[in-house]
């Protein structure tokens, strides 16, 4: 058996230099002093001062859509030069904030200079059309400061494929007139692909999708 999925983020990596729509917010009522860069082909998110909250210093991606009952793939890579934690959270980005997927309320532990990988995954439980991932890293979780936090790539998965509604097969038929009179000839322009050289097959329908008439194209 195979297994399908989609990506539901815009951004995954930073190797191309692209950031957006990743960003980073900081909390002004406690003055976060932390900056964010492409250093190395990874997003580093250099802290100075990281507040008293662990929402104080942020870097989020939002923009997502949720479905209730749909599986998800959560992963990503990162590390960082000095001990440190970051709180990951799924979920609304407006009160009340609920929060789909956040590894059970912890805190990822970060060693100095190693990789941390993560891959869970996750069934939701609601639905939001104004969801959020975000990486918290703010009071305590900084660590000892300054310190750097290196994202080198996420990923956000619907494991549910999504449904495709085929286009029906439009003729572009022209005709240079409203109507058509009784006993005169009656024509008409079909407009196809320049690589077709052979005449096309037609069918004349009524009302009644009766038909009426056949023939083949002039080419």
């Amino acid at each position: 058996s195979c297994s399908a999925s989609y990506e539901l983020l815009q951004t995954t990596d930073f190797k191309s230099g692209v950031i957006l729509p990743w960003h980073i917010a900081l909390s002004e009522e406690n003055k976060c002093i932390a900056r964010g860069f492409i250093k190395d082909g990874n997003y580093t998110v250099h802290i100075d001062y990281s507040g008293l909250n662990m929402f104080d210093v942020q870097l989020r991606h939002r923009a997502i859509s949720i479905q209730k009952n749909h599986t998800y793939i959560v992963s990503f890579s990162l590390t960082s030069t000095k001990d440190c934690k970051v709180y990951v959270r799924i979920g609304d980005m407006r009160a009340p904030y609920w929060e789909v997927w956040n590894n059970n309320y912890t805190p990822f532990k970060i060693k100095a200079n190693e990789i941390l990988t993560v891959s869970q995954e996750f069934t939701a439980d609601r639905d939001s059309d104004y969801a959020e991932i975000s990486f918290w890293m703010g009071g305590d979780l900084a660590g000892e400061l300054p310190n750097e936090i290196n994202f080198i790539s996420m990923s956000l998965k619907d494991k549910a494929v999504p449904q495709i509604t085929p286009t029906p097969l439009v003729r572009d038929i022209r005709v240079n007139q409203l109507g058509y009179l009784p006993n005169a000839a009656k024509k008409a322009v079909l407009k196809v692909d320049p690589l077709i050289t052979e005449p096309q097959k037609w069918d004349l329908i009524d009302k009644d999708g009766k038909v009426v008439a056949s023939g083949n194209t002039t080419v």
